[in-house]
C-alpha cells in the first residue's frame, strides 16, 4: 500500500499534514489503551488464580520496569532510525504481549507479557510525542501548538478506553480473561498498519548507535524547568497508577463492587476526567492552568484518602474524577514544558528522559502501595501514597511556575525532501 504522503506546495502544506497528525493521535491512543486492558481483570485473576494484592501490584509494576528499560536503551532510537521505523515495531511488541495474555494466565507468562508491553510502550511514548510535535509544526505553520493536547488526550483517553472496554467485555461476554486481549490484538494490528503508512518527519537524523543508555539532552540553563516538568509528570500519573493497580481489589474487597465493568468504569472515569481537564483548561493562561491543576489534584487525593477511610464508593469516584481533572492539566503543562525546551535534533531523547521519570511512579511506589495494603490495610497504604504525591508536587510546582512554555509560535521545521 502507498505511503500517506502530503503534497509539497506551500498553499497545501499545512492542511496536508493534518490527516497524518490525526491518524497518529489515533494510533497512539490504541497503543496506550492496551496498557490498561488488564486493570479491571485483576480481581478475576485473584479469584481464578489465587493471586493476592501484592502479587497483582508486582504484575502491574513490571510493566513500567519494561517501559523504563526501553526508554533507557531505545527511547532515543527514533532520532537515529526515523519516527515511523520506530513506532511500527513498538506496536508489534504490544501485539506480542497481547498474544501472551491470550495464551496463558500463569504468573510467569503474565509477567513476561507485561514486560514486553512495557518495552513497546517505552519506544511508543517517546517516539509518538516527538512525532506528533513535528507533524503539528507542519500542520499548524502559523497557529498555536496542539501536540501537547493530542499527547495528553491520547494518553489518558487511551488509558480510560482500554479499562472501560476490557471491563465491559469481561462482564457481558464469554472468556473474560481472553476476549479483551483478542479485541486489543486486532486493534493493535490495525494501528500498526496505519502507522506504516504515515509520512516520515525526521530528515536530519542524529548520529550514534540506536541502542545505548539514555542521556539527558537539555541545555544547562533549562535543567531546572526540565526536571520540574519530569516531577510534574510523575505526580500527574500517580493517581492513575493507584486506580489502575490496587483500586479494583479495593473495590471488590472493601466496597463490595466486584464487577469488572465497575472497576473498568472507575479507572475510565479518572482517565477521562484527566482528558477533560486538559481540554477544559486549554483556554486559560499557562500559569492559571497550572494553578488550577495544583488545586484540583491535591483535592482529589484528599477525597480518595477520605473515601478509603469511610469506605465510600461515591467519594472514591468523585475523588478520582476531581483528581483526574488536575492530573490532566498538570501533565499537559509538563509535556508543553519539555516540548518547548527539547532540542530539535534530539526531541525523542528529551521526551524519553521525561517518560523515564514519569513511569517511576508505577514501579516501587505502586509495589509499596500493594505491600502496605496487604500488611497494614488500605488506609495506611493510601495515606502514605498521598504524602509522597504531595512532596513531589512541592518540588515540581516552583519550577513549572517559572518555566517559559509555548508562548510563542515556533518557526516551521524543514520540510521532507
Amino acid at each position: 500500500m502507498p505511503e500517506i504522503r502530503p503534497p509539497t506546495s506551500t498553499a497545501d502544506r499545512g492542511a496536508a499534514w493534518r490527516p497524518a497528525f490525526l491518524a497518529l493521535t489515533g494510533v497512539f491512543t490504541v497503543g496506550m489503551a492496551f496498557t490498561t486492558v488488564p486493570t479491571p481483570l485483576y480481581p478475576i485473576y485473584e479469584s481464578h488464580e489465587g493471586y493476592g494484592t501484592a502479587t497483582i501490584t508486582v504484575i502491574f509494576a513490571v510493566y513500567p520496569l519494561g517501559v523504563m528499560a526501553s526508554v533507557l536503551l531505545l527511547g532515543h532510537a527514533s532520532d537515529r532510525v526515523g519516527r515511523r521505523r520506530a513506532i511500527v515495531p513498538a506496536l508489534g511488541l504490544e501485539a506480542l504481549s497481547a498474544v501472551g495474555f491470550l495464551l496463558s494466565s500463569s504468573l510467569p507468562v503474565l509477567l513476561a507479557a507485561r514486560v514486553v508491553c512495557g518495552i513497546g510502550v517505552g519506544i511508543l511514548t517517546a517516539t509518538a510525542a516527538a512525532y506528533l510535535a513535528e507533524l503539528d509544526r507542519r500542520a499548524r505553520v502559523h497557529g498555536p501548538r496542539r501536540a501537547d493536547l493530542a499527547v495528553t488526550g491520547a494518553t489518558f483517553g487511551g488509558f480510560g478506553a482500554g479499562a472501560l472496554g476490557s471491563g465491559l467485555l469481561a462482564t457481558v461476554a464469554p472468556a473474560p480473561l481472553r476476549l479483551p486481549f483478542l479485541v486489543a490484538l486486532i486493534g493493535l494490528l490495525a494501528a500498526g498498519l496505519v502507522a506504516a503508512l504515515l509520512p516520515e518527519t525526521l530528515t536530519a537524523r542524529a548520529a550514534g548507535p540506536a541502542l545505548r543508555l539514555q542521556r539527558l539532552v537539555v541545555p544547562s540553563h533549562a535543567r531546572r524547568p526540565y526536571f520540574g516538568a519530569c516531577a510534574g509528570g510523575f505526580a500527574a500519573l500517580c493517581l492513575l497508577s493507584l486506580y489502575a493497580s490496587v483500586a479494583p481489589s479495593f473495590l471488590a474487597d472493601s466496597l463490595h463492587q466486584r464487577s469488572p465493568a465497575v472497576a473498568g468504569a472507575m479507572a475510565c472515569a479518572c482517565c477521562f476526567a484527566a482528558g477533560l481537564g486538559q481540554i477544559a483548561l486549554v483556554r486559560l493562561a499557562p500559569r492559571r492552568q497550572l494553578c488550577t491543576a495544583l488545586i484540583l489534584l491535591p483535592a482529589g487525593i484528599v477525597m480518595v484518602t477520605l473515601a478509603v477511610a469511610l469506605e465510600s464508593f461515591p467519594l472514591f469516584l468523585a475523588g478520582g474524577m476531581i483528581g483526574g481533572l488536575g492530573s490532566g492539566g498538570l501533565f499537559k503543562r509538563a509535556l508543553a514544558t519539555v516540548d518547548d525546551l527539547a532540542p530539535a535534533a534530539s526531541r525523542a531523547e528529551a521526551f524519553a528522559g521525561f517518560y523515564l521519570a514519569v513511569y517511576l511512579n508505577a514501579t516501587f511506589p505502586v509495589v509499596a502501595l500493594g505491600v502496605l495494603t496487604q500488611a497494614f490495610g488500605a488506609l495506611t497504604a493510601v495515606s502514605a501514597f498521598a504524602v509522597m504525591i504531595f512532596l513531589v508536587l512541592a518540588v515540581a510546582a516552583p519550577s513549572l511556575m517559572g518555566a517559559p512554555v509555548a508562548m510563542r509560535t515556533p518557526a516551521p521545521e524543514p520540510e521532507q525532501a
